[in-house]
């Protein structure tokens, strides 16, 4: 796969690809590969290394956006959400992965974001995710699942 990534991409750029650019277009492939093969937890976990990958070249904001794809991605797939209304009832807290916090409570400590930052990038980063599987059957919307999110955030004192 590396290889063939490679040189698709050195074709298409016409001067060889760098090794950054190689992993992401593979992450990138698996993620979709995992979303249209149903694998919604593969697919979270190839969120999850983009957002590491990101943050390891300290695009802090985007790699913030790829751990709330991922809590959302893991809220509204890895379980049942009946509404509405969605309510923090519909939803278990264990099928989002417990990393993804840890993540976040990171890059909160070197972001200066509030808990309407957070939101704002939460259903912006989440809106892609519902466009892409709208019609695989995902119903809860960002904006709608935002207020469970908000309320593990504060429970885990994430924002207080």
């Amino acid at each position: 796969m590396y290889t063939r990534i490679k040189n698709e991409l050195t074709i298409q750029f016409g001067f060889p690809a760098k090794n950054n650019d190689i992993v992401w277009r593979l992450l990138n492939e698996q993620f979709n590969n995992s979303v249209m093969n149903g694998g919604f937890i593969a697919a979270g976990l190839y969120l999850l290394h983009m957002g590491t990958f990101l943050e390891s070249e300290q695009k802090n904001e985007q790699a913030l956006r790829f751990y709330l794809q991922t809590c959302y991605l893991d809220l509204t797939m890895g379980c049942p959400i009946s509404g509405p209304p969605y309510t923090i009832k519909n939803v278990n807290e264990q099928y989002i992965r417990p990393a993804v916090f840890d993540y976040i409570i990171r890059m909160k400590k070197i972001l200066p974001i509030t808990r309407k930052d957070c939101g704002r990038l939460y259903s912006e980063a989440g809106k892609l995710i519902f466009e892409q599987m709208e019609n695989i059957g995902l119903e809860c919307t960002p904006s709608q699942s935002w207020p469970i999110i908000e309320q593990i955030f504060s429970e885990r004192k994430i924002f207080e």
